[in-house]
């Protein structure tokens, strides 16, 4: 077992040795690596792994009818990633710790052994095994996605071209991360490490900050505000005033701080003022018009996934935001005798709590959802950390945003809805608030109360599109 692993798949081979080995692993009389049971391939060692340990096994596979995987996928965690964790950590289903988690994640990270497409496939098998041990309770950290794990401020700045700037940024974020909300430091990241990208490309030469100077930053300017996009949604188009705007908020709190925090790797002059930042275009109601709405939520009722379907249902009955919906737990519901049954809103965008009234349509797509979601295990709540039983959860992930918008598009395109060109309509879950709110004030409901339920706090602020067309 103290050889190289290609030199005992040979000495395996020739001696016809692997039943026997297979015995020693699974009863645990030696304790194998992940390489040698993964690069062996065809085998006895797991299928008699679990059949010497049939209560694990068992408990295993109930937990994993709750995530309504495919069977084919079911085999594979149950029958090869739990296997491979137990005999290379030498535990069974009730000695295992998130320490044995952890150690077979990394082993099959840093294997240099393992193809690429091995790895990632093993990765994926782990995942969803960390995800059968938390609901069954064998461990008290939830998985999570590697697109989700959080990243240093080191992290954040290896965008970052220059070796000069890149560790005044990382030292920066590393300072801001303390006091502003992570997607705040997360913007910021993107935008400065936008800016020294573009600095390589045009301005090699200008290697540190206190080589930048006013031209450059209009130079910068005034490509950012015609650059075109990047993102996924808006690939090839040109970047909104209201992005842009952002751009320059962020870059000029940034340079604006290293002035105010001394620091003496910062530019000589002030490189990003005030009148720097765009006006944003007013904000006004984008509600649709009830042609395309009737339409609309007539292909969401025939959405084949639930979780969307339900989703968007709530969003155009309740007037929710994107985030409130997705932060909604199981007691959000309150029946009020001889008033109907209503939405309680979770704190949201503005920090504030709400009640909604609900309508029988609404009602009966939540019931559908619920009896679909089944029992899951409370997750952490992102900003309290306690357990939160949240409402959008299924296979013991909390459901995101992309799904949402993904069955938006699909009901657009069941539904027919084409702009004048031809191309497919965009509504995005927001539009679906607006036409809430404008099918009230329609309906003869007063600024105030429609305030209320959307959670607003001033209409000046909040809300002026409304403002402005009652007026």
């Amino acid at each position: 077992m103290r050889r190289p692993v290609a030199e005992r798949l040979l000495q395996i081979k020739r001696l016809d040795a692997w039943a026997f080995l297979s015995w020693c692993f699974a009863t645990g009389r030696l304790v194998p690596d992940l390489e040698l049971l993964t690069l062996k391939g065809k085998g006895t060692h797991f299928s008699l792994w679990s059949r010497l340990h049939p209560d694990d096994n068992t408990a295993v596979s109930r937990a994993a009818t709750t995530f309504d995987w495919s069977a084919e996928w079911a085999q594979r965690v149950i029958g090869n990633a739990f296997p491979l964790l137990c005999m290379t950590r030498g535990v069974d289903l009730q000695s295992m710790t998130d320490a044995d988690l952890d150690a077979v994640e990394r082993a099959i990270a840093t294997s240099t052994l393992l193809a690429p497409r091995t790895r990632r496939v093993l990765g994926s098998q782990h995942r969803c095994l960390r995800k059968l041990c938390y609901q069954l309770g064998v461990t008290d950290i939830p998985p999570v996605h590697p697109n989700r794990r959080e990243r240093t401020p080191a992290q954040r700045a290896e965008g970052v071209p220059q070796p000069l700037i890149r560790p005044v940024i990382a030292r920066y974020l590393t300072t801001i991360a303390a006091t502003l909300r992570p997607a705040t430091v997360t913007s910021r990241a993107e935008h400065l490490t936008l800016l020294t990208v573009w600095l390589s490309g045009k301005h090699p030469e200008c290697r540190e900050l206190t080589g930048l100077t006013r031209r450059h930053l209009e130079e910068f300017l005034a490509w950012d505000a015609t650059r075109l996009s990047q993102g996924r949604r808006g690939r090839g188009q040109r970047i909104s005033v209201t992005h842009h705007m952002h751009v320059v908020i962020n870059l000029r709190s940034f340079f604006d701080d290293l002035t105010a925090w001394g620091w003496a790797d910062r530019p000589a002059e002030t490189v990003v003022h005030r009148a720097d930042i765009p006006r944003p275009p007013a904000p006004l109601p984008r509600a649709l018009p009830p042609q395309t709405d009737s339409a609309l939520m007539k292909a969401v009722a025939n959405l084949p996934d639930t979780a969307a379907r339900a989703g968007i249902t709530l969003l155009r009955g309740g007037g929710l935001r994107l985030g409130e919906l997705l932060d909604l737990e199981l007691d959000c519901l309150w029946d009020l005798p001889g008033h109907g049954t209503w939405l309680k809103v979770p704190l949201g965008k503005l920090n504030t709590e709400r009640v909604v009234p609900l309508d029988d349509a609404t009602l009966a797509a939540l019931d559908q959802w619920m009896s679909e979601r089944g029992s899951q295990r409370a997750l952490p709540h992102p900003r309290t950390g306690r357990p939160a039983d949240f409402l959008f959860t299924l296979r013991g992930t909390r459901i995101g945003a992309t799904r949402i918008r993904r069955g938006l598009d699909d009901a657009v395109q069941a539904a027919g809805l084409v702009r004048p060109d031809g191309t497919p309509e965009h509504v995005t879950p927001h539009q679906l608030r607006h036409t809430y709110a404008t099918e009230l004030v329609n309906a003869g409901m007063t600024l105030q109360a429609l305030m209320a339920l959307l959670g607003h706090v001033t209409p000046e602020r909040d809300c002026p599109g409304f403002v402005d067309s009652l007026t």
